[in-house]
């Protein structure tokens, strides 16, 4: 459980935020930002970092990637993950630069408290995540959403380890919108960064942007109202569209989603994107190929039935991945089928002589042809029989034949 130190400690914060990003609380803050010094990012000094075990652990190629002893603002938003229980460290003074902190296990130490004001992703995971407390005296504090590229937010502390969100940095707002303070009292403006595991755009006077569409760079990029970039599937306007793991809205592009059921058996569905990143549904003829999109926007292979016809789509034996619509003579499970040019499957009716019954299914092996004599045309096959007093779709075309046999329509 949460101790009453604690609650107190955050109990500002609580009364006077708002939701942003999925319920992470942010404070409303009214006073006036002065010009923002140069974000460059932060240097791995005692000043900055006063516990040497915490400062050395930062100092390796995991985190300071290229070894300068300096934290790039590049590097600051690739450490998500922090794991560092048992380490005899009893400071984390210096965590406030580490903005797109998302995971922190830091139980086991020595740490009497953390402020965790400059860290939406932690802030995520202590006010809306699930707290358990183990025997072993420690609390975890952790919520997944399985529609964030990093799904985890989660806080591992010692029970009694207090947690704050008292230094006035990180989320702010005035009466002209939201604003991110770094601890070394600048703001990001005119760019996009990552902030507790999500990416914000601020304009070019640092003030966040919200429900609107982004272009950078040749590539969008969605906006949400909570400021947070539109991940995975988003429904915007009654249109779905899908964002890759960078956050980019694809387009002309195919999703593969694959479903494995309790019987093992795995169902592969496929998503198309057109030129403005909307999903398809319906027919679409795509690089040539046909396919067909359901009303979920999905495409599936096998056997599809369309407006009471069928149609089968089949593996390309080339292309591993892609899809055909069947035409054309084909064999699905032994059984010879017969596609006609617009795809839909032939039945009851004769195809290249060959009869297709109601299932679509050639199972009857005589072998039929158009035959003249000197009263007109007939139709029959190679066990002696022949068409009368009937009706036959031979090749797409209705013929009638009368009582004696012959056609009289041909």
């Amino acid at each position: 459980m949460k101790s009453i130190v604690t609650k107190k400690a955050l109990s500002f914060l609580i009364s006077s935020s708002i939701l942003i990003s999925g319920g992470v609380s942010v404070i409303a803050d009214s006073s006036t930002r002065e010009e923002p010094v140069a974000e460059t990012g932060v240097a791995l000094t005692a000043e900055n970092f006063p516990d040497q075990t915490f400062r050395e652990l930062l100092k390796t190629e995991n985190f300071d990637t290229d070894g300068d002893g300096y934290l790039s603002a590049v590097e600051i938003e690739g450490i998500t993950e922090l794991y560092i229980k048992n380490s005899n460290i009893t400071s984390l003074k210096g965590i406030e630069y580490l903005t797109n902190l998302c995971e922190l296990v830091c139980r086991g130490n020595n740490i009497a408290s953390i402020d965790i004001s400059a860290n939406p992703g932690l802030i995520t995971a202590y006010k809306d995540g699930e707290a358990t407390t183990y025997k072993d005296g420690y609390t975890t504090y952790s919520i997944w959403n399985s529609s964030w590229f990093s799904p985890l937010r989660e806080l591992s502390v010692n029970t009694d380890t207090v947690i704050t969100c008292s230094s006035g940095l990180g989320w702010r707002n005035d009466s002209k919108g939201w604003w991110f303070k770094n601890a070394d009292g600048s703001y990001p403006k005119d760019c996009m960064t990552e902030l507790g595991g999500h990416l914000y755009c601020f304009d070019k006077n640092g003030y966040m942007i919200s429900s609107t569409w982004k272009e950078v760079d040749g590539q969008w990029y969605r906006f949400n109202r909570d400021g947070a970039a539109a991940e995975y599937w988003q429904n915007v306007n009654g249109k779905w569209y899908y964002f890759s793991y960078d956050y980019v809205m694809v387009y002309n592009y195919f999703i593969y989603v694959s479903d494995t059921a309790p019987s093992g058996k795995t169902t592969t569905k496929i998503y198309y994107f057109d030129s403005d990143g909307v999903m398809q549904t319906g027919w679409k003829n795509i690089s040539g190929r046909w396919y067909y999109f359901d009303n979920s926007g999905a495409f599936t292979s096998g056997w599809k039935n369309v407006s009471g016809k069928w149609y089968y789509f089949a593996e390309d034996l080339v292309y591993e991945g892609d899809f055909d619509m069947v035409t054309g003579w084909f064999e699905i499970d032994g059984v010879w089928y017969y596609f006609k040019p617009s795809g839909a499957m032939a039945a009851n009716e004769y195809c290249g002589g060959y009869w297709l019954g109601k299932s679509g299914a050639w199972t009857y092996k005589h072998k039929a042809s158009w035959r003249k004599d000197n009263t007109g045309w007939w139709y029959g096959d190679t066990s002696g029989w022949y068409a009368k007093d009937e009706t036959l779709t031979i090749d797409g075309k209705s013929y009638n034949f009368n009582s004696a046999g012959y056609c009289t329509n041909p």
